[in-house]
């Protein structure tokens, strides 16, 4: 036995008898490369020593299965370590895939009945217990939510040797609920892996209480694999789809105004809404509104005038408190409570203008009648922006003017007091003057 001096890695089933030469049972330990050279069985578990910066596996399945399964059972490499496992006798086969280090590594299939497994280990303190077999194909192609996720033959023991896989494709990301009632799985050696396409990989095995498991995917893979040492009931968990919180930013953006008013608006607004997981989420164009306060401005002496404010050009619907910019605001100047005998004021609406409270002196102001006329279109504006309707004619005035929202002050900042100056004449002699022209 001299010539099989070395230090032994590999462990088999203490159960079963093995008739190999001494070599395939121990590594040869040079220059820190563990190798194994061959090994045939239907199952192989090996702890990959961190005194090892490479190590190495041929493995052939004498089992009834044409495909293998490897991954670890327990501990995890280092970042920038791995495995690449190839089908075939040598690292010139196909690769089926890698174990990678730094993180929870999903399991590798082999769609062949050998398979060669290459390390490099060099970063990793730890031991790791590497462990590869044959398996029987169990699981589904999941399209349809809600879906029961079941362990084979549940609520009866699962078998040995199990390798199910469960694939769901859904159109766009989506949020998933599993919903265990229970699982029940051999703690050292059966697993159940989610992973996700973003490489996402959680890992159970044991007993485990009724709990949820959320997700969030476009294609999902469960995996359920078992080895050959004992089994339990396994699992059972229900399906549902999630919600999905969706957050965005609605901004129009408005280039710097040297302008006291303007009338296209500048918005933001946070939004967060949840919706369930199979919906189609679009936005659609959205409404500017302004907060816009009604007034009555009088100026008191031995006539009333008020200003009124309404939404449409008969004068008969009150303007409501908010406004969409630039629909026109309608306003009217009347003498109150005037009898028929009175009926020869007449009013003069010699200036209007808008500031952002009720101070009228206050700036920003924006002018919208001076001397009686209408002040010109600026910045712009269009030129029915302001118009005079009736002036210097009767009882009362009217105008209407384009809604606006100030410039550089925020949406809670948004209001428009209008403030005008009346001159009233008693016409009984027809010696009031007309329109300014």
């Amino acid at each position: 036995m001299s010539a099989c001096a070395g230090k032994v890695s590999g462990r088999f089933d203490r159960t079963s008898v093995h008739q190999f030469d001494c070599f395939l049972l121990y590594l040869s330990v040079s220059d820190a490369q563990c190798v194994v050279q061959n090994v045939s069985h239907a199952y192989y578990y090996s702890a990959i020593s961190p005194n090892c910066n490479t190590w190495a596996l041929r493995f052939v399945s004498t089992g009834d299965s044409s495909r293998l399964i490897a991954h670890f059972i327990l501990g995890q490499l280092a970042a920038n370590n791995f495995c690449k496992v190839y089908e075939g006798s040598d690292d010139q086969g196909k690769l089926a895939g890698t174990l990678e280090g730094g993180g929870l590594s999903f399991p590798v299939f082999v769609e062949s009945s050998s398979a060669y497994i290459s390390c490099v280990t060099n970063l990793t303190s730890e031991s790791v217990s590497f462990f590869i077999q044959q398996f029987t194909s169990c699981g589904d192609d999941v399209a349809d939510i809600p879906y029961k996720l079941l362990s084979p033959m549940f609520p009866s023991y699962y078998p040995n040797y199990a390798g199910c896989v469960w694939r769901f494709q859904m159109n766009s990301s989506r949020t998933l609920v599993f919903q265990f009632s229970t699982s029940y799985t051999e703690n050292c050696c059966d697993f159940l892996y989610f992973k996700n396409e973003a490489g996402k990989v959680d890992k159970f095995s044991g007993r485990l209480w009724s709990f949820d498991y959320t997700v969030t995917a476009t294609n999902l893979t469960v995996l359920f694999v078992t080895d050959y040492s004992g089994a339990s009931t396994g699992f059972s968990a229900t399906n549902e789809n999630g919600t999905v919180s969706v957050s965005f930013l609605i901004w129009r953006y408005l280039a710097p105004s040297p302008a006291v008013i303007q009338r296209d608006v500048q918005n933001k607004l946070n939004v967060t809404c949840l919706f369930d997981a199979d919906l189609l989420i679009s936005s659609s164009k959205i409404s500017t509104q302004i907060g816009f306060d009604e007034i009555f401005a009088k100026k008191a002496g031995t006539l009333d005038v008020a200003l009124n404010l309404f939404s449409n050009e008969y004068f008969n619907e009150s303007l409501p408190r908010e406004v969409i910019v630039p629909n026109y605001i309608f306003a009217k100047l009347k003498l109150d409570e005037i009898s028929a005998a009175d009926d020869y004021f007449i009013v003069q609406l010699e200036a209007c203008w808008a500031t952002r409270n009720e101070n009228s002196d206050s700036l920003p102001s924006y002018q919208i009648v001076q001397s009686g006329c209408v002040v010109p279109p600026s910045g712009g504006e269009a030129a029915d922006a302001k118009t005079l309707i009736r002036n210097y004619e009767s009882n009362f005035a009217t105008f209407k003017l384009m809604s606006f929202v100030w410039t550089n002050f925020t949406d809670a900042e948004q209001f428009i007091y209008i403030h005008c100056d009346v001159t009233v004449c008693h016409n009984s002699t027809g010696q009031c003057p007309g329109q300014v022209t």
